[in-house]
């Protein structure tokens, strides 16, 4: 963990995978979760995706459609002086390399 620093999540996830599992994880130092679709394939809902990890007093977002997944992690990571992470899909992932 880095000194001082939390984390902001940019997540998303193929449709059927065990993404409660992964999420429950995440669970020191996460200032924020971005949630987003994941591009070229069946996803889960980001809205579903925000509404579980509020339901566990997280902090979470969803994107809406056509807000750019990118800008909105680098947003967030720096309104909370966090470093941003991409994790979920390899799909999400690629899509989000310059």
């Amino acid at each position: 963990r880095l000194p001082e620093r939390d984390f902001v999540f940019l997540v998303g996830f193929a449709r059927g995978k065990r993404w409660q599992e992964a999420l429950a994880t995440l669970d020191t130092g996460v200032a924020e979760f971005v949630c987003a679709q994941v591009p070229g394939t069946a996803s889960e809902e980001p809205e579903m995706l925000a509404a579980w990890l509020r339901a566990r007093g997280r902090g979470a977002r969803a994107l809406e459609p056509g807000e750019d997944p990118r800008t909105a992690l680098v947003s967030s990571a720096r309104a909370h002086r966090a470093v941003a992470v991409v994790t979920g899909s390899f799909y999400l992932v690629g899509s989000i390399r310059p």
